[in-house]
């Protein structure tokens, strides 16, 4: 309970900051010029560290309305967020792969593997499309469902394009949101 009050906080500081960075950039040319430097690959960076936090979800698309007053275009943004987000994802899935592989060289017989494995005969586009749905709606890390599906050996061809879209319809959602919330406050 204490985790959940704890990453409530968190996420309504990040907001907060955002609100106040985005107010602070609308009536500073610096603070414009500051973001405008580092670009798209400061969003990519943004998205991409947020994107390997477990323990307090920070959004980068809660930074939008700042990218937008630096002069940064929403579906570039939009776009560039969700590479950085996916490479993260990627990340994610080669330590589920490489969990699956340590845990087969520890045990030795593999059994537990085999039994992933006939899980993933039974289900073969069930978990991918269970992915999609995730990463697209949901609002928790995709690392919940990518390192599993990484343990099951799923090939990262087959996750990280799905992971992309999820991103990709998640950010848009989620940035036209706070867009039209920071519109009101």
């Amino acid at each position: 309970m204490l985790i959940l009050v704890l990453q409530g906080a968190g996420l309504l500081a990040v907001l907060t900051a955002a609100w106040w960075l985005a107010r602070l950039a609308h009536d500073s040319e610096a603070v414009k010029q500051a973001v405008a430097m580092y670009g798209y690959i400061g969003v990519f960076l943004v998205a991409f560290v947020s994107g390997l936090n477990l323990v307090v979800p920070i959004p980068a698309t809660a930074f939008i309305p700042l990218f937008l007053e630096a002069g940064l275009v929403f579906s570039v943004s939009v776009m560039v967020m969700s590479a950085g987000m996916t490479v993260a994802d990627g990340i994610a899935y080669a330590f589920g792969f490489l969990g699956r592989t340590a845990y087969a060289t520890v045990q030795g017989n593999g059994k537990a593997i085999r039994r992933l494995e006939a899980i993933r005969r039974r289900h073969r586009h069930g978990p991918l499309l269970a992915l999609l749905a995730f990463a697209s709606f949901v609002p928790l890390p995709n690392e919940v469902m990518v390192i599993p599906l990484g343990v099951l050996g799923y090939r990262p061809t087959y996750i990280l394009p799905i992971v992309f879209v999820g991103n990709i319809i998640f950010n848009t959602l989620y940035a036209s949101g706070i867009v039209r919330l920071f519109q009101f406050v």
